[in-house]
């Protein structure tokens, strides 16, 4: 009597279950309608003035951080499998959140979009990460260049109590 009750219970259930999973997660992730910046150059020869170069690009595993000069240099500096599988986030040199879309080899497109984080809290990200002691507020080029700058030298023996005594974020 149980058996039969239990198994229309699971042969609805479950599937009903797994519908609703299914579009809460899509709901709690919606796509983003952004318009594609194509990279095909204008009749001048420039590229679409909305973009400024350089890119700011984060490696979200290791929080690593670099500049790419121009659109056709990203390739050189990123796998397209990365960009596609989300493994980057980008930033044009305004701090605009971007999307770069790549077919193949090649970079097809920058969107802008809805940022995860911010430029100024990547920068703080990477300053920690890294163990940088720079100032991350100001404009972008000038933070850009203290965070590349060589830390101060300092005593050995500041340098193994900073270690113990810097604070970081989790």
């Amino acid at each position: 009597m149980i058996a039969p009750v239990l198994a229309a219970i699971l042969l609805l259930g479950v599937p009903f279950l797994l519908f609703c999973l299914f579009h809460f997660l899509r709901e709690a992730n919606p796509r983003e309608r952004v318009a594609i910046i194509p990279l095909s150059s204008r009749r001048d020869g420039g590229l679409d003035a909305r973009v400024s170069f350089p890119l700011f690009v984060l490696e979200k595993d290791d929080y690593s951080m670099f500049q790419v000069e121009t659109p056709d240099k990203i390739p050189c500096h990123i796998k397209p499998l990365g960009i596609e599988s989300g493994e980057y986030l980008f930033w044009d040199a305004m701090g605009r959140a971007l999307r770069v879309s790549t077919s193949g080899e090649q970079v097809t497109g920058i969107a802008f979009c809805k940022a995860e984080i911010s430029l100024g809290d990547a920068f703080r990200c990477y300053s920690e990460v890294h163990g940088l002691d720079a100032d991350t507020t100001g404009p972008v080029g000038q933070v850009w260049c203290r965070l590349q700058q060589p830390e101060a030298p300092t005593s050995p023996g500041q340098r193994v109590f900073a270690r113990f005594f810097r604070t970081r974020r989790v």
